[in-house]
């Protein structure tokens, strides 16, 4: 396994964020679970997360199959993610389902970064 740092890393926002997240798989997995929990995540939502996730790539990896996984903050992803949710009105047991499963706090000191915006939650 090869782990690549992208110019969105900074040493220390490394530091501080721990091992980014690896971001793509997940989200269809929660569009999975949320259906068997009765709410539906909709694709538009899975595009502008994954929108976002190549905007802010810290870290690639790459498995000895080739396969990469990018790696965002967890606290900035969680961040635009929950936003997200509630600008496209999306049912709160959806927000509250991704905010139990993404980790982290949400932000930093109420901001996130998205590519290089500054954003206030």
């Amino acid at each position: 396994m090869t782990l690549k740092i992208t110019p969105n890393a900074s040493e220390r926002l490394l530091l501080e964020v721990g091992m980014p997240l690896p971001a793509e798989r997940s989200f269809l997995d929660y569009k999975i679970t949320g259906l068997h929990k009765g709410f539906f995540i909709p694709d538009n939502f899975i595009s502008e997360v994954q929108s976002f996730i190549n905007r802010n790539v810290l870290t690639k990896e790459v498995d000895i199959s080739g396969l990469q996984k990018n790696h965002v903050c967890p606290r900035c992803m969680k961040a635009h993610t929950i936003v997200s949710a509630k600008k496209m009105c999306l049912d709160s047991r959806v927000i509250s389902f991704l905010e139990e499963k993404l980790r982290g706090e949400i932000g930093h000191d109420g901001y996130y970064l998205d590519g290089d915006k500054l954003v206030k939650i």
